[in-house]
């Protein structure tokens, strides 16, 4: 893809989440895109077959983004280095922050089968479930409550984060949190 391409793309990306904080997906028209990201119908058709796929598109795209941030936080608590986890989690509000209107509008729309919370929540759930038998952590604790307490943290400090900007007291909770529930892990 061209340089052109790409900023068109990213045009009405940016055009799309504006008119979203505007007013409700089932609202926002091709033509309002269009307009918005000062384009032609027939360019964003060039793009997109319409605004579901651009929907689609653009939650794939910040599914990814996230299970990669959330990722590195896993790998630095499975580390047993607390300054270096906790300064991942620093680093993840950071990044969490730098995207912070987009990641706010798509984590709490609400579209039937398009859901960025719902997709996030899926693979982190699953990447935890990989984590703890990777590692050989077993526990009288059922593996998959323990991956959904994982997984409903770290959205939960996203959201918070989004919504209230980082805090390090947060921060330092979510290490704690998260710590103490794989040293149980690790003790039983």
């Amino acid at each position: 893809m061209d340089l052109r391409q790409v900023k068109t793309e990213r045009n009405i990306q940016r055009a799309f989440i504006q008119l979203l904080t505007e007013q409700e997906f089932e609202k926002v028209t091709v033509a309002d895109i269009g307009h918005a990201a000062e384009i032609s119908r027939s360019t964003f058709y060039d793009h997109y077959a319409d605004k579901y796929e651009l929907l689609e598109k653009m939650i794939a795209h910040y599914t990814d983004y996230l299970f990669e941030i959330s990722q590195r936080r896993i790998d630095a608590l499975l580390a047993r280095d607390r300054h270096a986890f906790e300064q991942s989690i620093v680093e993840i509000a950071d990044q969490l922050l730098a995207e912070r209107q987009t990641l706010s509008v798509l984590l709490n729309l609400e579209v039937p089968g398009l859901s960025l919370s719902a997709n996030w929540k899926q693979v982190l759930q699953e990447h935890w479930h990989q984590v703890i038998q990777d590692q050989g952590l077993t526990s009288q604790t059922p593996e998959s409550y323990v991956s959904e307490t994982c997984t409903d943290l770290v959205i939960n400090f996203a959201k918070w984060t989004l919504e209230n900007g980082k805090n390090d007291a947060t921060i330092t909770q979510l290490r704690k949190l998260l710590s103490s529930m794989f040293d149980q892990l690790i003790t039983e």
